[in-house]
C-alpha cells in the first residue's frame, strides 16, 4: 500500500528560499515516517517570476 504524507504548512510567500528550505524538512519528515509520496498544497511553493512585477495591475488598483 502506498503511504502519502499531506503537508498542511503555511507556505512562504515570495521567500523561494525559505519555502525550498519547509519543503525539504517536510519531505525528510514524511520519508523518516515511512511516506512514499508527499503531496503539497497547488501554487504552495511560491517565487513568482520577477517579470510579473512589470505587468500592468500588479500590486495597483488603478491599472
Amino acid at each position: 500500500m502506498t503511504r502519502i504524507y499531506i503537508s498542511q504548512r503555511p507556505p512562504h510567500l515570495l521567500d523561494l528560499d525559505a519555502g525550498i528550505a519547509t519543503a525539504k524538512a517536510e519531505i525528510e519528515a514524511a520519508a523518516a515516517q515511512g511516506a512514499d509520496l508527499v503531496v503539497f498544497p497547488e501554487t504552495w511553493l511560491g517565487g513568482y517570476p520577477a517579470w510579473v512585477f512589470g505587468l500592468a495591475g500588479w500590486n495597483d488598483p488603478e491599472a
